[in-house]
């Protein structure tokens, strides 16, 4: 009976010390910390961006004593921006229908205007983070330049214009006069002096079109950059969600990455990537306005800028965002994408990402001493009328950029050239080519 006793006892005390054990790992509560997500999903190579520092002006037109003097300089069009971004504008509204058509450039490029243009529409949404504009019920709108009158000051409140040029759409607000005597002052009175080596003449294309071109031959500097290469590896981590699981394959003229759902290609000739994800819905839920500010954020969370890329283009129905090199103001053109960052985007996020993975370091001297004479806004327009099967009212824009090229590992060359806008393909006018035309940059 004693050992039976023993047994009982012996018993009991395990079933209970089970019971303990097994209510202290069900009670048992670890302190964790909280994972850093942005550790995995964000991987920032460069400085990030705000809005106002990518969509941004292009060239600052003042119009004064019946001449038209131009300035495409960063300095000045920073200026220019900080002042305006302190005026605050009220009462936008939609006044397309008080300008007919024959008014509509003497409207745009009068005397005492002044005209801040824009690479590409913009979105009044979008623009609305960036200048005080107060309007609760702003229109669905888009503009590529704001345009105002000095010499038509009111007493209390003087309209100021955003304007869509080749919609020939004019959205019409109110700002406090004071703000536009200030900029007078400052900036407008003494634009013949400041810019007298830049006065452009005025071409009228069409009914609905002028470009302004200098009058007389101008030198724009030739350059030789020293480039760095950024690590693709931080690329591959930024766009990969699982970066240990993907597969890397070396190829001729570079590399591929890949993990079943996404491919990246890196390209060592033209120092480019390409980003393919193919679970992407490819239709985006969203205003351009959204399109936009969603992809300045994804160059920023996944891999961040290089040098000094502007707002190029949208393309609304591919769901297509285009982000521009520029130099010295002027836009920078390459026909293998080595001067572009460009967004597809699906539903929910981007569905293809290409651009360069170099950074330009510094010119290489003395090419800040060489300069290339361009031809003046005559010869120009010659030559575009000589191009078989161009119609000269459909040219949407002119302008000096640089054509950039690889000349060895680490040397590219920007040399200027003369560009123009053709239904959206920005093109090279091709001097010393009778009748020839060019592939498209764009």
């Amino acid at each position: 009976m004693r050992l039976e006793t023993y047994k009982s006892i012996i018993l009991s005390l395990l079933v209970l010390i089970s019971i303990g054990l097994t209510y202290s790992i069900w009670a048992y509560q670890p302190k964790l910390e909280k994972a850093d997500q942005s550790e995995f999903i964000q991987v920032s190579i460069k400085n990030q961006q705000s809005i106002s520092s990518i969509v941004k002006p292009m060239e600052i037109i003042f119009h004064k004593n019946k001449q038209h003097f131009v300035t495409s300089s960063e300095t000045e069009l920073d200026k220019v921006m900080k002042e305006i971004s302190k005026w605050s504008f009220n009462h936008i509204n939609d006044v397309s229908d008080r300008v007919s058509e024959k008014e509509f450039l003497h409207f745009v490029h009068g005397e005492g205007k002044t005209e801040i243009i824009f690479p590409e529409i913009v979105p009044l949404h979008l623009y609305n983070s960036v200048l005080a504009i107060n309007e609760q019920n702003l229109p669905k709108g888009s503009f590529d330049r704001i345009v105002f009158n000095v010499k038509n000051i009111n007493e209390k409140d003087t309209p100021v214009y955003f304007i869509s040029y080749e919609d020939r759409k004019i959205y019409q607000s109110r700002v406090n006069s004071a703000s536009l005597v200030n900029f007078n002052q400052n900036y407008y009175r003494f634009a013949s002096a400041l810019y007298e080596d830049s006065t452009y003449d005025k071409h009228v294309i069409s009914k609905n079109q002028a470009v302004f071109l200098p009058g007389n031959e101008i030198q724009i500097p030739r350059y030789t950059y020293k480039t760095s290469v950024l690590d693709t590896d931080k690329f591959k981590d930024a766009l990969f969600s699982n970066p240990n699981y993907v597969e890397h394959d070396p190829v001729t003229t570079g590399e591929v990455f890949m993990d079943g759902l996404s491919v990246l290609n890196i390209d060592w000739d033209t120092m480019t990537l390409n980003y393919v994800n193919h679970t992407k819905d490819a239709n985006f839920q969203g205003t351009s306005s959204e399109l936009l500010r969603k992809s300045v954020e994804f160059v920023n969370n996944h891999a961040g800028w290089e040098d000094r890329y502007r707002f190029a283009g949208i393309n609304s129905l591919d769901q297509k965002i285009t982000f521009r090199l520029f130099v010295d103001g002027l836009p920078v053109f390459n026909k293998s994408g080595m001067t572009e960052i460009v967004q597809f985007w699906g539903k929910d996020d981007v569905y293809q990402y290409s651009r360069p993975f170099f950074t330009l370091d510094f010119p290489m001297p003395p090419s800040e001493l060489e300069k290339a004479k361009m031809a003046d806004g005559e010869e120009v327009l010659q030559e575009l009328k000589a191009i078989k099967n161009i119609k000269l009212e459909l040219v949407q824009d002119i302008r000096i950029g640089y054509e950039l090229k690889r000349d060895t590992e680490v040397l590219v060359s920007l040399e200027p050239a003369w560009y123009y806008r053709y239904a959206g393909v920005w093109k090279r006018v091709p001097f010393g080519k009778p009748g020839g035309e060019i592939s498209g940059l764009e």
